[in-house]
């Protein structure tokens, strides 16, 4: 096992960087897309009827054209509005774990003797660190194998 350790706020900043600042819309708004997008599709398929049954043909595309290009927007609205609410599910998951993890290193930085055994029983055989340099930045790898 191989381990790269940073500064420790490096790796937060340069998370935070890219992520988006768009915000979320409503669960409210959501489904009132959703209940749009029916709508629409049920009138595509009421105007689609129409074709079959001999409609004035040039009205009726000119109408299925339109409907036809706002199910698209709000199919993107909506595929827009997941990816975000993916997005901030995963910020606070980082949010999360940058808290315990935080909650651990305090934790351990106080009782040097558990820490010691807690790594002694998650790890197999020897710890071994190797400074190495990234341009301006001193790293540390570390070496060992985990216990199964």
């Amino acid at each position: 096992m191989r381990v790269r350790v940073p500064p420790p706020a490096l790796p937060i900043n340069h998370l935070q960087g890219q992520l988006r600042e768009d915000p979320i819309p409503s669960q409210a708004h959501v489904a009132e897309l959703e209940r749009e997008l029916a709508t629409v599709t049920a009138e595509i398929g009421r105007l689609t009827d129409a074709i079959a049954s001999g409609a004035d043909l040039s009205a009726v595309i000119v109408a299925l054209k339109a409907r036809d290009a706002r199910r698209t927007a709000i199919e993107g609205q909506l595929r827009t509005f997941t990816a975000r609410a993916a997005q901030n599910d995963a910020q606070a998951f980082r949010d999360a774990l940058r808290e315990r993890l935080a909650d651990w290193r305090s934790l351990l930085s106080r009782q040097v003797p558990q820490a010691r055994q807690i790594v002694k029983k998650l790890l197999a055989g020897t710890i071994t660190f190797t400074p190495e340099r990234q341009g301006v930045r001193q790293l540390h790898a570390l070496r060992s194998r985990l216990l199964r």
